[in-house]
């Protein structure tokens, strides 16, 4: 297998994965661009959403 992941939200753009030929076919929907992605949703295929790091302070308490 082969991820190719985005630095902009860890997108994932292309997962790469061999079919029972052997040959390594891309598996993702997606864009082609980064451009693509904030034109149409931003948020497409990311694995990081966008509340991330945007509550300061915050705690839990485990048991």
């Amino acid at each position: 297998m082969k991820a190719v992941i985005t630095n902009f939200g860890a997108i994932l753009i292309s997962l790469f994965v061999k079919d029972k030929k052997g040959n390594f076919q891309d598996v993702v929907l997606g864009y082609d661009s980064l451009e693509e992605y904030l034109d149409n949703h931003p948020m497409f295929g990311a694995t990081v959403g966008r509340n991330v790091n945007r509550i300061s302070n915050a705690k839990f308490e485990l048991e």
